[in-house]
């Protein structure tokens, strides 16, 4: 909004002409957003220059956007010192047109980047301070945002539904001419404080006889701006797309390997698994036949070695597993096999020869690995 220290009174007791809906050219609004497009979500605010037609109606023909002092996603503000540079071009430009209506301040113009439509609380209280000023109450507020190409125009504050911009156009030979004159007296003033302090004049329909006289196209200035922070944006993108593949394919090289690496360490420590099965399963056969042999021994010794015969038979029993086909093989039960009572049967009735022959050969079949050597009992 526009920072001005001197307000206007407002007169009150003047009788005011009817007010007529508000024409703003739908020209001044595609100007704004490509101005404005690239500039991201910060807001920027304006003047909007017209006229008051034979019908009342309030006609936005032309404008221009100062330097900001404030510029956020949320707030703008230009200095008002643009409103008085602004009256003292259209007293002069007045004077110079004398037979047709005068130019006026006739609104304000302010973006809305990627934000709905609307006057904030803080808009309302710009736009019903702005209309203080005026004498006749004649004012206009226009919202642009010109991310999602939107717009609205309203004719009085806390309006809740918006009108549109239309193609208006001003066929008056003399008002054209007074219109060209006034944005060439503010070219001039610009040139004398700076491009930066009024960085784009809204031609509106007025565009192509501006230029022709020699001045800046901004609108066309600023499509070419557009274009190339497109293309910035477009390479710095590429970039990043770039640098993103780039390292993608670092992670998917190192992945790789990691998984390179930990497939071979899985085969080798599956080989040594399978090492260690063989080792553990010779390890098996040999102190399965160390102990037959042991077994075999012990029975060709006399009675005394009883207990030892027991325990080597437990051992066995309990190494390999086998206590249900050693119960079978001498006929005991698992009582008997505890207590060792079969000992005593295995020494009876001349069954020590044919039981213990027995058990060897039934392991044997068990087990599929042939007869340890030893000589069996005669």
């Amino acid at each position: 909004m526009p920072k001005n220290n001197k307000k206007q009174s407002n007169t009150r007791g003047q009788k005011k002409s009817k007010i007529g809906v508000a024409k703003v050219s739908r020209s001044i609004i595609q100007q704004t957003s490509s101005f404005l497009s690239h500039r991201g979500r910060l807001e920027m605010g304006g003047l909007l220059i017209g006229h008051v037609d034979e019908e009342g109606n309030n006609i936005c023909s032309i404008g221009f956007f100062p330097e900001q002092l404030e510029e956020t996603p949320g707030y703008c503000k230009f200095d008002g010192k643009f409103v008085a540079i602004t009256a003292g071009i259209l007293s002069e430009t007045n004077e110079e047109h004398p037979n047709t209506p005068n130019l006026r301040i006739i609104g304000w113009i302010h973006t809305h980047p990627d934000i709905p439509i609307f006057l904030s609380d803080t808009d309302n209280r710009t736009f019903s301070e702005m209309l203080s000023w005026t004498p006749d109450g004649r004012f206009v507020a226009v919202v642009v945002d010109p991310l999602r190409d939107q717009h609205g125009v309203f004719e009085k504050p806390r309006q809740s539904t918006p009108s549109l911009s239309e193609s208006t156009k001003i066929d008056s030979e003399p008002m054209i001419e007074k219109y060209l004159t006034f944005l060439e007296k503010l070219e001039e003033k610009r040139d004398g404080i700076g491009k930066q302090e009024i960085p784009f004049i809204l031609t509106g329909q007025f565009r192509s006889q501006h230029t022709t006289k020699g001045f800046v196209d901004d609108y066309e200035f600023s499509i070419l701006q557009s274009i190339h922070s497109n293309q910035s944006k477009t390479n710095i993108n590429s970039d990043k797309i770039d640098k993103l593949v780039s390292e993608l394919e670092k992670t998917n090289k190192l992945i790789s390997t990691k998984f390179n690496k930990l497939e071979k360490d899985s085969m080798l420590r599956i080989e040594a698994i399978e090492k260690n099965l063989v080792k553990m399963s010779e390890n098996i056969e040999v102190k399965i036949s160390e102990e037959f042999d042991k077994i075999n021994q012990i029975i060709l010794q006399d009675d005394l070695a009883k207990d030892e015969l027991r325990f080597r038979i437990e051992h066995l029993v309990e190494f390999v597993k086998l206590g249900p086909i050693v119960m079978e093989i001498i006929d005991c039960s698992e009582d008997e096999l505890r207590s060792g009572a079969y000992i005593d049967r295995i020494y009876k009735n001349n069954q020590k020869k044919n039981k213990i022959n027995l058990l060897f050969e039934g392991i044997q079949n068990y087990t599929g690995d042939p007869i340890p050597a030893y000589e069996k009992l005669a």
